[in-house]
C-alpha cells in the first residue's frame, strides 16, 4: 500500500508541474518608452498590442516616466499601436514574439498640429520668394530656407501646396560599349560594358523636410556614385 501511495503522489506532482512549465514557454513581453520629438517622456499614452493572427489585443498605459510593459503575451506576430491626444497615432507591424523574447520598442510621437491625425501634415509657406538658400547642390549646404516655413496654427492645415519643392539641378553621364565576336556560323561571344555616372559627379539625394528636425533642408545624402557593370554572353 505504501508503494502505491508514493507512485500516485509522484504522478500528481508531475501532472501539476507540467502545465506551469508549458505556460512559461508560451509567453513573452513587449516593453519600451514613449517620447515626443524633443525627447520628453509622455505619460498616459495608450499602448495596444494586437496579435494579427487572432485579433486579440492587450492594452497598457505609460507611467509617469513614459514607460510601458505588456507582459505574458502569447507567441506570434503582433501590431503595436500608440496614441495620445494632441499627437499623431503610431503603428508598427512585423513584430514576432518567440519563446523567451522580450523586445524593447521605443515610440516617438509627433505633434498632431491639425488635430486630424493626419500623418502627412504640411507647414505654412511664409516666404514664397525665399524658399531656397544655397542652390549650388553641394554636400552639407543649407538648400531650403528654414525661415520660409512655419508651423500652422493649432487645428489648421498648412498652406504649402503639392509639388512645391524641387531638388537641386544635377546631371550624370552614362556610357555603354559592346562587342560581338563570331567563332562559327552559329556560335558567338558578346562582351558588354556599362558605366553609370562615369564622371562620378555628386548628385543630391533625399533632403530632410521635417520642419522640427535639426537638419531640416540640408543636403546630407547622395545618389549612387559611379557604377560599372560587365557582362559576357555565349550564343550557340
Amino acid at each position: 500500500m505504501k508503494r502505491i501511495f508514493v507512485v500516485f503522489s509522484a504522478g500528481l506532482l508531475l501532472t501539476a508541474l507540467t502545465p506551469v512549465r508549458s505556460w512559461a514557454q508560451a509567453v513573452a513581453q513587449i516593453s519600451g518608452s514613449v517620447q515626443d520629438q524633443s525627447g520628453a517622456v509622455l505619460p498616459g499614452a495608450e499602448i495596444t498590442a494586437t496579435q494579427t493572427d487572432t485579433g486579440i489585443s492587450r492594452m497598457a498605459v505609460t507611467n509617469e516616466n513614459g514607460y510601458y510593459v505588456l507582459p505574458s503575451l502569447p507567441l506570434g506576430p503582433y501590431k503595436l499601436e500608440a496614441s495620445l491626444p494632441g499627437f499623431r497615432s503610431f503603428a508598427q507591424t512585423g513584430i514576432v514574439l518567440q519563446v523567451g523574447s522580450n523586445p524593447t520598442i521605443n515610440v516617438v510621437l509627433q505633434v498632431d498640429q491639425c488635430l486630424c491625425d493626419n500623418s502627412n501634415q504640411r507647414p505654412d509657406l511664409r516666404l514664397p520668394n525665399a524658399i531656397y538658400l544655397d542652390k549650388s547642390g553641394r554636400p552639407g549646404t543649407q538648400y531650403l530656407n528654414p525661415a520660409a516655413f512655419g508651423m500652422p496654427a493649432l487645428g489648421t492645415l498648412g498652406n504649402l501646396g503639392r509639388v512645391t519643392l524641387k531638388l537641386p539641378t544635377a546631371w550624370q553621364f552614362d556610357m555603354a560599349l559592346s562587342r560581338l565576336f563570331r567563332f562559327r556560323e552559329k556560335q558567338s561571344l558578346e562582351f558588354r560594358a556599362e558605366a553609370y555616372n562615369v564622371l562620378n559627379s555628386f548628385r543630391p539625394g533625399i533632403i530632410d523636410t521635417n520642419l522640427s528636425a535639426a537638419n531640416f533642408g540640408k543636403i546630407r545624402t547622395a545618389l549612387d556614385p559611379r557604377v560599372l557593370q560587365f557582362a559576357l554572353k555565349y550564343l550557340f
